[in-house]
């Protein structure tokens, strides 16, 4: 055991750990006089406290024993980061050059606000359904869509409504007839808005839903995991593996969020 190197290493650990002499003391359950005595290089760690000292620093024994911290893992470290970041630059590409194929396994959960005017209000030979005659403001044909006779009983003809739909984002831009038909209405509002003041908006909130945990996961590395990552790199290869499938996830999501938005 080399007393100089040794002291030196606790010196280095002790700092890079932002640990006081009196809170490394409490951790080991000595007085601080000790740990000035080790870093002064007068004393040496008793060899009952080696395995405290290093659990510590989460270093081994012997490299508290050398004085000095192995190497050997760290070289190998920086080249295994370049693999994975080319492997997410891959995803990412893949994602960007190919967004059919990436889209037809997502659904996103879209909110549609549309204002139609009221033309026609029939009958239909079933009791339970009227049928409606729209248009939009600006936008070519007139379309005839059957409803609840709930839903009609409170359309009154030569009207604007805001409808509100809830969807996936393959019906964002689509005719009235087929948004009627594969959308859900949550609310029918009256407006006295013309033209350019009606309110035709769609937003989908995929961003909130699917991307918080994933998120949530990478800054608890980032401030909690990570500065214990550094001194292990046993786990250091699977943290990173897992941090960078969210960081793709969440790419996947900001790519959705931005071309579902109109």
């Amino acid at each position: 055991m080399n007393q100089k190197k040794v002291s030196k290493l606790i010196v280095y650990l002790r700092k890079k750990h932002g640990l006081t002499q009196q809170e490394l003391a409490d951790k080991l359950n000595i007085t601080p006089k000790a740990i000035s005595k080790w870093e002064c290089g007068i004393g040496l760690p008793d060899i009952t406290m080696l395995k405290e000292i290093s659990k510590v620093f989460n270093i081994t024994t012997d490299e508290l024993l050398n004085g000095e911290l192995k190497e050997k893992e760290q070289k190998h470290f920086p080249y295994q980061i370049i693999i994975i970041i080319l492997i997410i630059l891959l995803v990412i590409v893949i994602i960007i050059k190919f967004p059919k194929k990436a889209n037809s396994k997502i659904i996103n959960n879209c909110t549609i606000i549309r204002t139609y005017y009221i033309d026609k209000i029939t009958p239909s030979n079933d009791e339970n359904y009227s049928y409606i005659t729209i248009h939009e403001y600006q936008n070519e044909g007139i379309y005839t869509i059957k409803v609840s006779k709930l839903i009609a009983s409170n359309l009154n003809i030569a009207s604007n409504y805001e409808f509100t739909f809830i969807t996936t984002d393959k019906y964002l831009q689509v005719s009235p007839d087929k948004l009627f038909n594969n959308s859900e209405i949550i609310s029918i509002d009256y407006t006295d808005k013309v033209g350019n003041e009606q309110n035709n908006t769609s937003y989908c909130n995929k961003w909130h839903n699917n991307m918080f945990p994933y998120m949530k996961h990478i800054f608890f590395i980032m401030r909690v995991e990570w500065p214990l990552l550094l001194t292990n790199y046993k786990y250091v290869i699977i943290e990173l593996i897992i941090f960078n499938v969210y960081l793709i996830k969440i790419t996947y999501f900001i790519y959705e969020v931005r071309k579902c938005e109109y």
